[in-house]
């Protein structure tokens, strides 16, 4: 009885396909239908749903009757609706996208249980450009896609991403993410990445969470509008790019003292060094702003932070002081935020000060 069991789950769980990944939720299935990052296998809504202005074949094919799109609204996003259903059925027929009726059940497991709203998409795992460097930024105006507003990325057989400037910010802004482990992070990362507008976010390859259904949750389907990156060496990437002209801003609060600067201070030191103004400047790397040198900025592991190899390579650190938000700073044993919190809050004031 035990063996016939055991062999059963085993049949069970070899007819899900290899290499396909399955996102579930209004909030990602339809940006990955919209942006078509990745290649797409079907989409699977639940059955016994009457679609506006769809056919359902005996065989569970949804047919598009008109090839307009119904219209869905932001609140749709975030609730079981008939809009939703209807748009999403219908962006797949526009896309060509093999649309079936499924249990319920069956979009359950797939999304591990969790909220699908009815929609589940299989899809092949995203493209990841694995990166040993950023290349030196390209300011020939000449070069300047002002229309389409985005820089240009080649990512070689060398590795090296080289870039070509944009017009709304002179410099481009990255993230490096050092070793973060839980996916709910990663994704709300993205999240504030892409809606702040950063350039490009890069990961460790070991030790990280993965570029997975479950961080396309959590990143609002952000995850499924970006190019992906990856490094083996997070440190050599640094080194490397720091050489081609990067500024490298790491988040390490136990780096030398000198090294840290609150983030509350950020503008107002790029000041300084820029008028001249620091004693100490002729001995250090300079401070610059967003919109005086390409950028990037890392941030370290949610236990314990950035390694030493990657801190090393960072001209400075900054640091967001609680003492400023809460007089009774000394008395808290919370002296940290989330790594995914504290992004949010560095994109916005380095962002600001541009």
């Amino acid at each position: 009885m035990g063996g016939s069991s055991a062999r059963l789950l085993f049949r069970q769980h070899s007819t899900r396909p290899k290499n396909v990944e399955y996102l579930y939720g209004a909030s990602v299935v339809i940006p990955a239908m919209e942006f078509g990052v990745r290649k797409i296998k079907t989409l699977l809504v639940k059955e016994d749903q009457r679609f506006g202005g769809m056919k359902i074949r005996g065989n569970g094919e949804a047919i598009l009757s008109s090839k307009i799109l119904p219209k869905i609204s932001s609140a749709d996003m975030g609730q079981d609706s008939r809009a939703l259903l209807d748009y999403a059925v219908a962006l797949a027929n526009q896309r060509e996208i093999p649309v079936k009726e499924v249990p319920v059940s069956h979009l359950d497991r797939l999304a591990g249980n969790r909220p699908h709203q009815g929609l589940v998409l299989a899809t092949l795992a995203p493209k990841v450009t694995h990166l040993h460097a950023l290349g030196n930024c390209d300011l020939d105006a000449n070069d300047v896609d002002f229309e389409k507003n985005v820089y240009e990325v080649d990512a070689g057989g060398d590795g090296i991403l080289r870039l070509k400037t944009r017009e709304d910010r002179k410099y481009p802004f990255w993230i490096a993410l050092d070793q973060i482990v839980d996916p709910q992070n990663l994704g709300a990362i993205l999240r504030s990445a892409y809606y702040f507008g950063v350039d490009g976010v890069v990961v460790t390859e070991r030790d990280s969470a993965p570029f997975s259904p479950i961080s396309s949750k959590a990143s609002a389907g952000a995850m499924e509008a970006m190019p992906l990156y990856s490094t083996v060496n997070l440190g050599k990437l640094l080194q490397e790019s720091a050489i081609n002209g990067w500024q490298i801003l790491g988040t390490n609060t136990n780096a030398k003292k000198s090294d840290l600067i609150p983030l509350c201070h950020f503008k107002q030191r790029c000041d300084m060094e820029v008028s001249n103004d620091l004693d100490d400047l002729k001995t250090h790397t300079p401070l610059l702003r967003l919109d005086s040198a390409p950028t990037i900025l890392v941030l370290g592991n949610e236990g314990h932070g950035m390694r030493t190899l990657v801190s090393k390579h960072c001209h400075h650190h900054l640091i967001i002081t609680q003492d400023q938000f809460s007089p009774n700073f000394k008395k808290s044993r919370i002296d940290s935020l989330n790594v995914s919190v504290a992004a949010g809050i560095l994109l916005h004031e380095l962002l600001l000060s541009v």
